[in-house]
């Protein structure tokens, strides 16, 4: 878990389904995106703290979702 947790911290981002591996990343002070597919409550489950976002799948579409992560890599806005 450490070796995971340390690649996540070096990466500029981490985009993941509502799994461990997305907790894990939560952890970390890497900008986190979790999707959502409904299966799960975001409120409870999503990644909390600063940088780190829901993304609710039914909701959102993929053109939708790389803009927000562009905006964060690229122009340093909120997403």
């Amino acid at each position: 878990m450490r070796e995971i947790a340390s690649v996540i911290e070096n990466c500029s981002i981490f985009l993941g389904g509502d799994s461990g591996v997305m907790h894990l990343a939560t952890a970390t002070n890497t900008t986190t995106f979790g999707l959502f597919n409904g299966t799960t409550d975001p409120e409870v489950y999503g990644p909390y703290g600063n940088s780190k976002y829901v993304i609710d799948i039914r909701k959102t579409n993929f053109d939708e979702i790389s803009d927000k992560i562009e905006n964060m890599l690229y122009h340093q806005v909120d997403a």
